[in-house]
């Protein structure tokens, strides 16, 4: 009954109230699928809201990181259940459009993984403008391979973290060694331990195809 009135109250735009809903009742219903999937919607929502006030610039990085993180903390408390769920799908998706910029996305990732997404998550698709978007999978475990070779640079993160997100980028170029991305993070890797010669050995086939394709 209580996912009933959470998934009522989001259907009649008062999600902050149904998120008060879901708080007040997770103790109860920790282990109800349906219950945990309400509460990651309405999180979802109000998580989203932050998102698209940072990308039109009405939010600085700061107070996207003081606002973000606490609702991904709140959902990472509740989330193991919903792998593989369109919810925790989504909660993926908010993570990664902010992950330049949201200090504990390397954290969040370790724990989301990436061995749970779903099939759907796993394939391109075409948007409303006819283009074709690269799957989920692969953009969070770029941006995975980006954050990790970019805080390896400037020693931001731990080196547990770190060693873990690098160790993504070489899985990950061993499944597609010709991801012109994936070659430029690795590139930048090379160059933050002091490895000129490879970093040049890796970027070069990426800069030879971006000037055949000029």
């Amino acid at each position: 009954m209580t996912s009933d009135t959470i998934f009522k109250l989001r259907k009649q735009g008062r999600s902050s109230e149904a998120l008060d809903v879901a708080r007040q009742n997770y103790e109860a219903n920790a282990r109800d699928v349906w219950f945990l999937r309400a509460y990651a919607w309405v999180l979802y929502d109000q998580m989203k809201d932050v998102v698209g006030r940072y990308e039109t610039g009405h939010l600085s990085a700061t107070e996207l990181n003081n606002q973000f993180t606490p609702s991904m903390r709140e959902f990472v408390k509740f989330a193991d259940l919903l792998r593989r769920d369109t919810a925790f799908s989504q909660m993926l998706r908010l993570a990664g459009k902010v992950s330049k910029d949201w200090r504990e996305f390397l954290g969040f990732a370790r724990w989301a993984g990436t061995d749970d997404f779903s099939d759907d998550d796993r394939q391109p698709f075409v948007n409303d403008k006819g283009k074709t978007i690269d799957s989920l999978e692969q953009r969070f475990r770029r941006a995975i391979c980006r954050e990790a070779a970019a805080r390896l640079a400037d020693g931001q993160s731990s080196s547990e973290l770190i060693d873990w997100g690098l160790g993504i980028l070489d899985k990950s170029l061993v499944e597609n060694p010709s991801d012109q991305w994936l070659n430029y993070y690795q590139s930048k890797a090379h160059l933050a331990r002091g490895e000129d010669e490879l970093a040049i050995k890796r970027l070069a086939p990426v800069l030879r195809r971006q000037s055949r394709a000029a």
